[in-house]
């Protein structure tokens, strides 16, 4: 099962979503898109979106409930934390932290 919704009423409600599934022990899934290129040392938490063309360096850390849209490029040593959303096009350098529930507009 995978839990995808827009971005209306930021990310709350996709979380309070994902929360429900995970309290009836629903086995929650990633879908990466075959273009994206992801580093082996990236940790993925569950109910993940990784769009096309995305780009995620080393030793990245993505939470729970993330949606990481097209042509996204994720800087080295980069922490996202839980429920966030990163519109197509956006950029992070290197050893940026995103906190939980942030949206990230267009690049």
């Amino acid at each position: 099962m995978l839990v995808s919704l827009g971005y209306k009423q930021a990310n709350h409600l996709r979380a309070d979503k994902y929360l429900q599934a995970k309290e009836k022990e629903y086995r929650l899934i990633n879908t990466i898109i075959d273009s994206a290129s992801i580093h082996t040392d990236t940790l993925i938490g569950d109910n993940c979106m990784v769009g096309k063309n995305a780009i995620i360096d080393p030793y990245v850390e993505i939470g729970y409930n993330i949606s990481i849209n097209h042509g996204v490029i994720v800087g080295h040593y980069t922490v996202i934390k839980d429920h966030c959303f990163l519109a197509p096009g956006v950029i992070t350098n290197g050893s940026v932290t995103i906190e939980p529930y942030c949206f990230i507009g267009a690049g």
